[in-house]
């Protein structure tokens, strides 16, 4: 009978150790998953104060408390270097709080003063400011927890992915309106000329369209029931002559 119970002790013992294992592997592979997940999706995320210069002036001095308090007890490690003009926020922040206080007793310029500690805080806070979002750039799976360590408001800008290249069918038999992505230099759009090509056998020889200045063209005259690729590509001074995206 001990000999039995000894076996089936050393039979959970086994039985735990694999689930244990198991455990750990499946960790493992949804923390990687998670971390891929997670850089792709903070990949455009940053931080924001969540306040202007005109909030309440008694609201503002205890919001730029906050961000300043946060920024020096670094709870999660994630501040260092440390923000060089962490000691001028703190100074700032006790000169625009003195300045509120000499308004309460009163006298001429107070609020004048009052005003200029306020602007001269705000151009401190937006530098902490991008202290963070620097933090975030530089660690984006963490991205969140730095800028909320912070006390600032996490803000993600809206990602959309347009088509490299899209075939629409026109409202005429054998019409077909392409659309493609229009060529931009640091975010502002550039003249260009847009490059067409069609095929009906399967991209083994190519018919050209002609050419535009515009991100759009409306082809006539193509042959229904027949299987037809597309595909273009842009020429700009600036960028010279791209290669031929990937047909549709």
């Amino acid at each position: 009978m001990k000999k039995k119970g000894r076996k089936a002790n050393e039979s959970a013992m086994e039985l735990e150790k694999l689930i244990s294992s198991a455990a750990k592997m499946r960790y493992s592979a949804h923390r990687k998953v998670s971390i891929i997940i997670l850089s792709i999706l903070q990949n455009n995320i940053k931080g924001r104060l969540g306040f202007t210069i005109k909030l309440a002036d008694e609201k503002f001095y205890f919001n730029a408390k906050a961000i300043a308090y946060a920024i020096r007890l670094n709870r999660f490690g994630f501040y260092n270097p440390q923000f060089k003009k962490l000691d001028l926020l703190d100074t700032r922040i006790d000169f625009y709080k003195k300045s509120l206080d000499d308004i309460m007793q009163g006298g001429i310029g107070k609020v004048a003063i009052k005003n200029t500690a306020k602007r001269k805080l705000k151009y401190t806070l937006d530098s902490a400011l991008d202290f963070i979002n620097e933090q975030a750039r530089d660690n984006r799976v963490d991205a969140v927890t730095i800028i909320t360590g912070a006390n600032l408001i996490v803000h993600k800008k809206r990602v959309v992915n347009k088509k490299e290249l899209e075939a629409i069918l026109g409202g005429a038999t054998g019409e077909i309106i392409l659309k493609c992505i229009a060529e931009k230099v640091n975010g502002k759009y550039i003249d260009a000329t847009y490059m067409w090509q069609f095929s009906i056998d399967n991209g083994k020889t190519w018919e050209p369209i002609d050419p535009t200045h515009g991100a759009k063209v409306v082809v006539k005259g193509m042959l229904p029931g027949i299987s037809t690729l597309f595909r273009n590509r842009s020429k700009t001074s600036k960028k010279g002559l791209t290669a031929w995206c990937n047909p549709v």
